[in-house]
């Protein structure tokens, strides 16, 4: 049986950017894997809430416990309500 648990929080840090912190473990067997990361995003849109049409860059970095540091590259998210 597999389990898993993830926790993260979300602070605004302008009107148009934000911070989020999570942390995820996993469970399986004999076997866990425990994960912490973060990322930084900024709107493109006028406000970081803006639910109709959001495109966001985000950088984001992950550290898996006792093994590495996970760089991710520049993301860019769009989302467009229809």
């Amino acid at each position: 049986m597999r389990h898993g648990l993830n926790l993260g929080l979300t602070v605004p840090s302008g009107a148009r950017d934000a911070f989020t912190l999570y942390g995820d473990a996993f469970w399986q067997g004999g076997n866990q894997m425990t994960v912490f990361g973060g990322f930084y995003a900024i709107s493109l849109a006028n406000e970081y809430y803006d639910d109709q049409n959001k495109t966001s860059l985000h950088l984001e970095g992950v550290y898996r416990w006792n093994d590495a540091f996970i760089p991710s590259p520049l993301q860019v998210f769009f989302t467009c309500k229809l």
